[in-house]
């Protein structure tokens, strides 16, 4: 998807009459940014599968450590990574189109990653499973992740 980006982005000042040598200087002046930015994204997968592997086996009454939490949670970051991949080309399309077709996806199929950890399932089924469990409770489902997305905001704005 990055790639895609950036491809685009070398294209588009040739499309619009640009200047390819100043696009290709900003591009690899920001590719060790985009390299640190790839680390932290999928270390925070890791982080995020395992917070809900723990919090899915102390429902369970069960017992796991950070270290069983975190091996599982690497187990799974390929099936996150590509779910997300695709979670995000779904969610790109539908804003390309219009904007609120990529919201409604955006929120349909944001559960995949409790899908994975909790049901044991693949990409696609995830992203499947996140439509059907959101499907007739979108508005609700919004509105839930907009209270935590505000307070998200507001907790990071007084930091």
């Amino acid at each position: 998807m990055l790639a895609f980006l950036y491809g685009f982005v070398a294209v588009a000042p040739g499309i619009l009459g640009g200047d390819y040598e100043q696009v290709v200087m900003g591009i690899s002046s920001s590719m060790p940014n985009l390299y640190v930015s790839v680390i932290t994204a999928v270390l925070g997968y890791i982080f995020y599968l395992a917070i809900i592997k723990s919090i899915l086996t102390t429902a369970y009454c069960e017992q796991i450590n950070n270290r069983d939490a975190a091996s599982y949670a690497l187990r799974k970051t390929p099936t996150f990574i590509l779910a997300m991949l695709l979670y995000l080309l779904v969610v790109i399309v539908g804003m390309f189109f219009l904007l609120i077709p990529g919201l409604y996806f955006a929120g349909a199929l944001g559960l995949f990653g409790v899908a994975i950890v909790v049901e044991e399932l693949g990409a696609l089924p995830a992203i499947k499973r996140s439509h059907f469990l959101v499907k007739n409770n979108w508005w609700r489902s919004a509105a839930i992740y907009s209270v935590v997305l505000t307070v998200y905001l507001v907790v990071l704005l007084a930091v």
